[in-house]
């Protein structure tokens, strides 16, 4: 990784505190120059990654268990879980994919994912070998229903941006370390 790479992986969205912080070096090396400033500037964007991470890993963890519940409450197998989540960020599930992914037979994959169809909650475009499912606003609209958040409609761009906005909120509200909603 080179090293701009690296400042703007760590500055992230403060990328030009992050390189001023870097003047306190000095163009030379110095022994006595206090470095205070620097590696304060590093940790505190080092920790603002993590804390970014986080909310990205408990935001995740939200949805997933919304899937989870989804399928529960569709009578759909637990396995089906993984298209819905794939297909609520956009992503194309095909039968194969979804075989590779569920570890099933061509079968069972079919059988699953004419279920989710079924359900509404998946979308089968194109024929045969070019089918693909991709999520419906059926989908987006349960899955906010399910973790309660009010007015989850419209496309599903917008919808999967109300859900992961209003779970991100959530996730960093006061409290949350408490337990409480």
């Amino acid at each position: 990784m080179t090293a701009r790479a690296h400042a703007s992986e760590v500055g992230g969205r403060h990328l030009s505190e992050y390189y001023a912080a870097f003047s306190v070096l000095g163009p030379t090396f110095e022994r006595g120059t206090d470095v205070t400033g620097f590696i304060r500037a590093h940790v505190e964007a080092q920790l603002s990654q993590v804390r970014a991470l986080d909310i990205r890993e408990q935001v995740e963890r939200e949805i997933w268990a919304g899937f989870e519940e989804l399928a529960l409450d569709a009578n759909l197998h637990p396995r089906v879980t993984n298209a819905l989540w794939d297909a609520f960020f956009g992503r194309s599930v095909t039968a194969g994919y979804y075989r590779s992914l569920a570890d099933v037979s061509p079968a069972t994959a079919t059988t699953d994912l004419s279920a989710a169809v079924s359900a509404g909650l998946l979308e089968a475009v194109g024929h045969r070998r070019g089918r693909r499912y991709v999520a419906t606003e059926q989908l987006l609209e349960r899955l906010g229903s399910t973790l309660f958040i009010p007015g989850v409609s419209g496309p599903v761009e917008a919808a999967r941006d109300r859900i992961v906005s209003e779970l991100g909120r959530r996730v960093t509200m006061p409290g949350r370390a408490f337990g409480l909603p």
